[in-house]
């Protein structure tokens, strides 16, 4: 599975779920990999929300790990579009002061599957077992 596979897959669920949710852009950005567990970002300016992935990830992550890093991802656009009180309403969750466990908290409720931490690769996000919910002080 690539990003870009990801990103469409993901998306269909997002917008079913939040119609008003607009535009969400998915750009390559090679800067989003630090060499280490980092692959992707999602960034804000105003309105727009963007997603950025490393090419690196398309070669490197098993697609459990691209799916979870991905749906993170999102977790962080609904919280940028919507705010945590919106989504707690809308999601009949409790969510999370912490913007990193927030995201997957945000993730799960709307993806429908819980993000877990692979350790054998660096603590990538997975949908595979892993250690749940996200290590305190993982960034």
């Amino acid at each position: 599975m690539t990003s870009t596979q990801a990103f469409d897959r993901l998306f269909d669920v997002l917008e079913e779920r939040f119609p008003d949710f607009g535009t969400l852009t998915l750009v390559e950005d090679d800067d989003a990999h630090d060499g280490g567990r980092h692959y992707a970002y999602c960034a804000h300016d105003g309105n727009e929300i963007e997603i950025a992935f490393a090419s690196q990830a398309n070669d490197n992550l098993r697609p459990d790990h691209m799916e979870a890093m991905m749906a993170h991802e999102m977790g962080h656009a609904l919280d940028y579009r919507y705010g945590r009180r919106a989504l707690e309403r809308a999601l009949d969750v409790s969510l999370s002061s912490d913007a990193e466990l927030r995201a997957d908290q945000i993730a799960e409720a709307v993806f429908g599957f819980p993000i877990s931490y692979d350790v054998a690769c660096g603590y990538v996000q997975t949908r595979n077992k892993g250690v749940y919910p996200r290590p305190k002080g993982l960034r």
